[in-house]
């Protein structure tokens, strides 16, 4: 399996990092988030959308790196094979399905 990236089909500079098949997303922690982190509660409608995430403002959605060549730009982990690093930014990427208990970011704004 090789990174890529799956464009946004109306804005060519949005696009989400994949590995192969599986979807990576910037784990950007709980902090300042109400404990439980959010779990549905099926006796509740909705709930998902009621619970406060505390989003902070300086929260990083943008990624300077190039599209064509982002084993430059994006490094796997010496622990763990589908946990990778962005270099010369503090972001971690992961599984999308490993993290979606915390804050997160699947589609980054291209930085040029």
């Amino acid at each position: 399996m090789s990174l890529q990236v799956a464009e946004a089909n109306d804005n060519p500079d949005v696009f989400a990092v994949k590995y192969g098949p599986i979807v990576l997303a910037g784990a950007m922690g709980t902090e300042g988030m109400h404990a439980p982190a959010p779990f549905s509660d099926p006796h509740r409608h909705n709930d998902y959308y009621t619970y406060d995430y505390h989003v902070p403002a300086n929260l990083t959605t943008v990624l300077k790196l190039d599209k064509k060549d982002l084993n430059r730009y994006i490094k796997p982990s010496d622990n763990d094979k589908l946990v990778f690093h962005v270099l010369n930014e503090n972001i971690r990427l992961e599984p999308l399905y490993k993290i979606h208990h915390q804050r997160y970011v699947v589609y980054w704004n291209l930085l040029k």
